[in-house]
């Protein structure tokens, strides 16, 4: 009896010891993996259509919330990706360091001395020790107040001048970095600023429903009442060669043509926007969204046909982004093209799809049986590469796990383990 009480004893301590170990252990790990102060980098007013040959101006902007913190910056940039791509690396003063033609920048509130901290702990981590969040480890040397002193929240902005002169139209896609110079953390990321480079040669002729004779002579066979909006554009079409046409009517969901012709001449492009399936169509199609795409020529080898869908209309379908189609009627049955997302933003989803032919369009998809729900999540992507789609405007401070928590973890383990063992000696 008294052997049995003593081993219970025994094993009461040892669950005692082995409880407050873990119990510790996961105290520490909600300390180090505490709140986090953000560093947030945007891109302001750098969105929609470009005229080629213009000027953009916007605004980059990079704000410490918790300027008590050190945070290290190496440099910032600012990446384009697009047909003509463009990167620009400038300092905290907006001083450029190496830049692409074509961008100026100006500094409207750099950082100053006032906001210089000398060599601290690191972004998260305060002299006086008072803060918790990511550790770029000791000795470097960043912006924010020196000794803990705080204040209210730091913002960098610099003024940017995008001239398109000498860019190719088409979609591009802006992101801007504040690069530490630390393999800890290399850079905190803004979310995609999307834009359109639109060609100044092209005209456009709009009206309301109607059918008949569209621009240039373009006929329709479909049936007036059908026709919600439809919009007629001349377009410069080459021989071989891949040229661009911009539509600019919502109603039909395309944004451009990307068209290759047998040879160069002036092709009208007529799109309409329709109420249902044509009744020129005796099979019916695979999706409820309808248009029909008319030229005034036989001599189009190809064409790439760029539309945008609003995502709550893609989630009312039941579909996905990644399983959304369009269909052609050839004649005889319908047939899937080719179709690829090109990119996502919060409100609407950009794709392309390939076609040899044009007449009668469907835009659906195959039915999701179950669509989870999804956050986007950025891919972490060094500056000077594409940047990633992010639904985010900001970027905190990464909480990836401490080498701390791997120690603490396994000196849990090696008492628990001696202490079995003490107790296995002891019987």
């Amino acid at each position: 009896m008294g052997g049995n009480k003593a081993n219970n004893v025994r094993k009461q301590k040892k669950s005692f010891v082995v409880s407050t170990l873990i119990t510790l252990f996961i105290v520490a790990m909600l300390i180090f993996s505490g709140p986090a102060s953000a560093v947030i980098v945007s891109i302001s007013g750098l969105s929609g259509s470009i005229t080629q040959g213009s000027s953009k101006e916007f605004n980059i902007s990079i704000t410490l919330e918790s300027p008590d913190k050190y945070v290290p910056i190496s440099n910032l940039s600012l990446n384009i990706s697009g047909n003509t791509p463009k990167q620009c690396i400038f300092d905290t003063a907006g001083t450029i360091i190496s830049c692409d033609s074509g961008i100026t920048i100006s500094a409207i509130s750099p950082a100053n001395a006032s906001h210089y901290g000398g060599p601290g702990s690191g972004y998260g981590v305060d002299t006086i020790g008072s803060g918790f969040g990511y550790d770029f480890g000791g000795s470097v040397t960043g912006y924010g107040y020196s000794n803990g002193a705080g204040g209210g929240e730091v913002t960098f902005t610099y003024h940017i001048t995008l001239s398109t002169s000498g860019m190719s139209t088409g979609d591009y896609s802006a992101r801007a970095y504040l690069n530490t110079g630390n393999n800890a953390l290399a850079y905190f990321a803004s979310s995609t600023a999307s834009f359109t480079i639109a060609s100044s040669s092209t005209t456009s002729t709009t009206s309301n429903g109607g059918g008949g004779t569209g621009g240039g002579g373009v006929t329709t066979p479909e049936p007036i009442q059908n026709i919600v909006k439809h919009e007629t554009r001349d377009c410069n079409v080459l021989s071989a060669k891949p040229s661009s046409c911009k539509f600019s009517v919502p109603e039909h969901w395309v944004y451009e043509l990307v068209i290759t012709g047998k040879e160069n001449e002036i092709v009208t492009f007529r799109i309409e926007a329709l109420k249902g399936l044509s009744s020129k169509v005796p099979v019916p199609a695979p999706g409820t969204q309808y248009l029909n795409i008319w030229p005034d020529s036989k001599r189009i080898k190809e064409a790439l046909i760029r539309f945008r869908v609003e995502n709550s209309w893609i989630a009312s379908e039941g579909l996905t982004p990644d399983n959304l189609r369009m269909y052609r009627w050839d004649g005889k049955k319908w047939n899937e093209l080719e179709t690829r997302v090109l990119s996502i933003n919060a409100s609407a989803t950009n794709y392309e799809a390939k076609t040899d032919g044009f007449a009668y369009f469907a835009i659906t998809g195959p039915k999701a049986t179950t669509v989870a729900e999804t956050t986007a999540v950025p891919t972490a992507t060094a500056p000077g590469g594409t940047p990633s789609i992010t639904a985010t405007a900001t970027q905190k401070a990464g909480q990836p796990l401490s080498p701390v928590y791997f120690i603490i973890l396994i000196g849990v383990i090696a008492v628990a383990a001696y202490l079995n063992g003490a107790t296995q000696k002891k019987k």
